[in-house]
């Protein structure tokens, strides 16, 4: 489907599978017979070397295309991520998420249990409504023009420099739409599908 475009990369050499809508996964070709982490979100990981990965780029973030009728919701981004590890082939991956990318990996686990074996979650976003921040809240906050045109810039200064860094590759429209959905948060509340499901999960 055209809207679910989540790119994988990966900065080894790549075997490439093929996307419906358009995009690629790419595994590193040495890595392709273990048992596959799937690194949702700003994670990179050095120690994770040799281990058969693929890094997530939301649609919106990183090189990952910016769909203009993508709805930016974790509903939506969670398919996203499926439609991706359904055209790889995998199935029981190990989830490794932060933020925004763990509250993703949550749905994605409670809609799909064949495709998450395990979660590992930093800072996952779990509650709606969270105290008023510089980042998703407090972008959230902001009607999604003022934001683009005049707030953006305000709040990469504001959230810091490793935190602009990852922000300044997500498109800013993009960056609104998914602030203003982690902070709407989902129903029922992300705590209780994470407390249900089967697979190991473990939240730092």
């Amino acid at each position: 489907m055209e809207e679910a475009r989540g790119l994988l990369q990966e900065r080894q050499p790549t075997s490439q599978y093929g996307r419906r809508g358009g995009g690629v996964v790419q595994v590193p070709q040495e890595c392709e017979r273990r048992e596959p982490l799937v690194l949702v979100g700003d994670l990179t990981l050095p120690e994770l070397a040799g281990r058969r990965s693929r890094f997530v780029d939301l649609p919106g973030h990183g090189i990952s295309d910016r769909p203009s009728t993508f709805g930016y919701t974790l509903e939506e981004y969670a398919g996203a991520v499926a439609a991706a590890l359904d055209e790889s082939g995998v199935r029981g991956a190990e989830l490794m998420a932060h933020s925004m990318g763990g509250a993703v990996a949550v749905v994605l686990a409670h809609r799909r249990p064949d495709l998450a074996s395990r979660l590992v979650l930093a800072e996952a976003n779990l509650d709606a409504f969270p105290p008023l921040t510089a980042a998703s809240s407090g972008i959230a906050a902001c009607k999604e023009d003022d934001f683009v045109e005049r707030q953006h810039a305000r709040v990469l200064a504001a959230v810091g420099p490793l935190w602009a860094a990852t922000m300044r590759l997500a498109d800013p429209r993009a960056l609104h739409s998914s602030a203003v959905g982690l902070r709407r948060g989902s129903d029922p509340v992300l705590r209780i599908p994470l407390e249900k499901l089967a697979g190991e999960r473990v939240h730092l």
